[in-house]
């Protein structure tokens, strides 16, 4: 049995959808079981006690705040829960640049890998580059074709949930124990170049409205994040270019090219059909 945190987001529902497909016996944990839509797989409430009892491995995410000199909370609670239950293999979805840095980003990713990494169980840390599912944000601007775009210069190897998911799976099934690959796609693109792509596919002209940075640090501080979160994150998209470049980790990994944005785009189409469609 493998246990799946977060089986209704982009990868953890990749992950559940691919062991499944396989015939690994799987327990999809969401915070909202009564609402499950994917595969006929067993579900599971994740803050339920026993969520991880006879996992022999875990998928573990958090979609938890970063919060400014605490500790990430949830993902301790997931990990002393999976390792209490006897889980023999853990596979953390983390971020690309992992526990670089010495600001409030670094210091928060580095606690959670360190949760993984030292809690006795054999570890695999994914650290991808930008989901090309952060573009399904559009789709409610499509119908118009002028879509907001926030840092609409900043390139990225961006890659699809889908490879993130791939790779999870050998580590899940046994692989990779001590690895922490960076994943990207084959490709750099910056999102204007993205929303290029995604007209292209849907076959309808789409007009990038570029949103200024600080506009783009307002809505962010409106919704909720903190302060020094929010610098950190202006700072690094900024001034930072790590993630721009292609790296060759999902080929090796996999055996294959990872998927093109265009190839994601023209997956998932029917996403950003609008009424007339």
């Amino acid at each position: 049995m493998i246990a799946v945190v977060g089986a209704t987001g982009h990868v953890g529902g990749e992950v559940v959808a691919q062991l499944a497909a396989t015939g690994v016996p799987v327990r999809a944990l969401t915070r909202r079981p009564d609402g499950w839509t994917g595969p006929a797989v067993e579900v599971a409430d994740v803050a339920a006690f026993g969520a991880f009892a006879g996992a022999r491995a875990a998928f573990l995410m958090t979609a938890e705040p970063i919060v400014p000199g605490g500790r990430p909370e949830v993902l301790g609670s997931l990990v002393r829960a999976a390792v209490d239950a006897g889980v023999e293999q853990l596979v953390l979805l983390s971020v690309f640049s992992g526990s670089a840095g010495d600001d409030v980003l670094g210091y928060w990713n580095a606690a959670c890998e360190t949760l993984v990494v030292d809690s006795g169980v054999p570890w695999t840390l994914l650290r991808p580059g930008r989901f090309f599912s952060n573009a399904l944000a559009w789709a409610r601007f499509v119908g118009d074709g002028s879509v907001p775009v926030g840092f609409a210069r900043r390139a990225a190897a961006g890659i699809d949930p889908a490879d993130v998911a791939a790779v999870a799976v050998r580590g899940l099934t046994g692989d990779l124990v001590g690895a922490a690959p960076r994943l990207t796609g084959p490709e750099s693109l910056t999102p204007l170049e993205e929303l290029r792509v995604l007209g292209e596919v849907l076959g309808r002209p789409l007009t990038a409205c570029e949103i200024d940075p600080d506009a783009v640090a307002r809505g962010m501080l409106a919704g909720g994040t903190a302060p020094e979160v929010v610098d950190a994150v202006v700072a690094r998209t900024l001034h930072d270019d790590e993630g721009a470049e292609p790296l060759p980790a999902v080929r090796t990994l996999l055996g294959r090219e990872p998927r093109r944005f265009a190839d994601w785009a023209r997956a998932h189409a029917t996403a950003f059909a609008t009424p007339a469609d």
